[in-house]
């Protein structure tokens, strides 16, 4: 979700204030500031980040539907799409965790995608959740598990590969 920076008067003190917002648009953002007792002047909206060109390509490669210039959320977006339509797993990375060695590592799972969810904070995907590799520390989302993750915190997906069912002796 965008970040909005808004600025105004405070209702009951008359001083000037600004105050930031995590909303689906402006218009949310003026509502939350309204609320918070401010009088709302200007809304400023932090640009969205632009889907890097691996996560583009993976969109592309996958036939999801993204316009010519995606952001990060809309690449992931129409790649879940995609997937949860194919059932496909997905490899996702999300922030970071610690090994056994107490290195910060980047926290990479595979999300068997069940369906998209909207929620306050933003858009969920639901799903299995299976970490690669066996971390020391992890945050709340990164256990194994059904979980709802914030679609805006993963950083990158990619189709996982399919395994390996041809074994020779």
């Amino acid at each position: 979700m965008p970040l909005f920076t808004v600025m105004g008067v405070g209702k009951t003190t008359g001083r000037k204030r600004t105050r930031y917002y995590q909303a689906l648009d402006a218009n949310m953002a003026r509502a939350m500031a309204e609320k918070g007792g401010t009088e709302v002047l200007e809304i400023d909206a932090e640009p969205l980040a632009v889907a890097p060109a691996s996560l583009v390509d993976t969109a592309h490669a996958m036939r999801a539907c993204i316009g010519d210039s995606p952001t990060h959320l809309d690449c992931l977006l129409a790649i879940m799409e995609r997937a949860i339509d194919r059932g496909l797993p997905m490899l996702i990375t999300m922030g970071t965790a610690w090994d056994d060695d107490m290195e910060e590592v980047p926290w990479r799972a595979t999300l068997y995608p069940k369906r998209l969810l909207n929620s306050a904070q933003g858009i969920r995907i639901a799903g299995e959740v299976q970490p690669l590799v066996r971390y020391l520390i992890t945050g709340d989302q990164q256990r194994p598990g059904q979980r709802q993750l914030l679609l805006e915190r993963i950083e990158h997906a990619e189709p996982a590969p399919a395994p390996d069912r041809c074994h020779r002796s």
